[in-house]
């Protein structure tokens, strides 16, 4: 295997490439008048010849590598999967010596790395991205080469052969920092998606085209514990960066990643980052960010949204009845998450109160006007509690919990009857943020707008 520091450049912009060139000069008669070559050495060579670089180390490829390569396209034959196996380290060449191909025909060929199965028909192969329970020795990034597998397309003549080499691999670079007085022994970090979100494992690929999907192996893979081979203690203000390799995924709008870092009395400590607009960690891109920690992480995290700050809506609001929508996205305060507001007969910001105005939605139960405000979802947490404070005295509006089905999650209706109207834990506490969407649900029984002053939601991590 591969045994780099290893895969990426600090920019992320050179891709590995593997330039193809004959090895010998075993030429046959052909009646078609195209020459055969016998056999091939694959050099595996960046810009100016300098090797792909990671975190300032050289990539070094060790004796036993192997490379697989898909070549087809003479006269439609049939595809052949080939071994190349490496000849020279210090110089990055793999040989086949026993392909046989026409010089001046042009081939597709599809390679993977480390040497794997290649489907003939399809170009597809199945790799793996990488690994639920990675091990870090130390502060080296060695352990990144292997869940990174690389592959390349290209349509050539085999007389002038340049594959691209791609990585599969996004890469976490976690800087855990001790910001408390006293030292703190961690020996594991790990990252938890929300579920569906598959973040490591079985994939595959289309080697041509680049496409990177879960198999349904993988399909619970939603969170890595890597692992310190030795426990890492850090003093106050001391940091140790941790790198983990992740297959590409996405995080939904409002969505958010857990990180929990474990120290060696196996107290955890929580970090959540939340995406208020979503974000895409991508294959070949190193994605930064810190994770401090003091003492262990609270219990709860509270999410407010605060509709009597102008910075809770979007800078093109509507702030009258008459420029109402019926769909708003707001923030929360302070920033973070977001919640996505539909009223069937509008709804704007009203600066005369400084509220969440919901137009009128006189109805019964069953009628399809209402309005209903999101919730964010937070990875391991679990909702107990909702606080949802009113402009006024609403005695006839009615409000309840449903998922993204529209199923009644809570039996009794609660009527918004009083200025702050709390919903809490004892019916909320099945409601696992990082398994379903949620939303509130209102309705009224008369004629009028309702005003919202704020929602404040706490999640307790399970």
């Amino acid at each position: 295997m591969m045994s780099v520091k290893n895969i990426f450049t600090a920019s992320i912009a050179a891709s590995l490439l593997l330039t193809f060139s004959s090895c010998n000069n075993e030429y046959e008669a052909n009646d078609s008048f195209d020459s055969k070559i016998k056999g091939l050495t694959i050099k595996a060579t960046t810009d100016n010849n300098s090797r792909t670089s990671f975190n300032d180390g050289k990539t070094t490829w060790s004796e036993d590598d192997k490379l697989n390569i898909l070549i087809s396209g003479e006269n439609n034959s049939t595809p052949t999967v080939n071994e190349f196996t490496i000849t020279n380290a210090e110089r990055a060449e793999f040989s086949n010596n026993e392909v046989v191909l026409n010089a001046n025909s042009v081939y597709k060929f599809h390679a993977i790395y480390p040497a794997g199965e290649i489907n003939t028909t399809s170009g597809n192969a199945t790799i793996s991205i990488g690994a639920t329970t990675p091990i870090q020795s130390g502060n080296s990034t060695d352990h990144i080469a292997a869940l990174d597998p690389l592959y390349g397309f290209c349509e050539s003549t085999p007389n002038a052969v340049t594959i691209p080499m791609k990585h599969t691999a996004a890469i976490l670079k976690l800087e855990i920092e001790n910001t408390s007085a006293n030292n703190i022994t961690i020996k594991e970090v790990k990252v938890k998606a929300p579920t569906g979100v598959v973040i490591a494992g079985k994939h595959e690929i289309n080697i041509e085209s680049g496409t990177i999907s879960p198999t349904t192996e993988a399909a619970d893979n939603c969170a890595i514990t890597l692992s310190l081979d030795e426990p890492q203690t850090l003093a106050a203000n001391a940091k140790h960066t941790v790198w983990i390799a992740t297959a590409p995924f996405a995080i939904a709008k409002g969505g958010s990643l857990l990180f929990t870092v474990v120290d060696s009395n196996d107290n955890e400590y929580d970090v959540v980052k939340s995406f208020a607009s979503g974000r895409e960690f991508k294959s070949g891109v190193i994605l930064s960010t810190q994770i401090p920690i003091n003492a262990v992480a609270p219990a709860t995290t509270t999410v407010t949204f605060d509709f009597s700050n102008s910075a809770t809506f979007p800078d093109n609001a509507p702030t009258s009845k008459d420029t109402a929508v019926t769909a708003l996205t707001c923030s929360s305060t302070p920033a973070g998450y977001t919640t996505d507001i539909y009223a069937a007969n509008g709804c704007f910001r009203s600066t005369a109160n400084n509220i969440l105005t919901i137009n009128s939605i006189n109805t019964n139960e069953d009628s399809s006007e209402y309005a209903t405000i999101s919730l964010p979802q937070i990875a391991g947490h679990k909702i107990t509690m909702i606080v949802i404070n009113n402009f006024k005295k609403e005695e006839a509006t009615i409000g309840w919990l449903c998922d993204q089905s529209d199923n009644l999650l809570i039996s009794k209706k609660l009527s918004l009857n009083n200025t702050a109207s709390i919903y809490s834990d004892t019916n909320l506490s099945t409601y696992v943020t990082d398994d379903s969407k949620f939303y509130l649900k209102l309705i009224t029984t008369r004629n009028f707008s309702y005003g919202c002053k704020s929602i404040t939601i706490t999640y307790t991590r399970m």
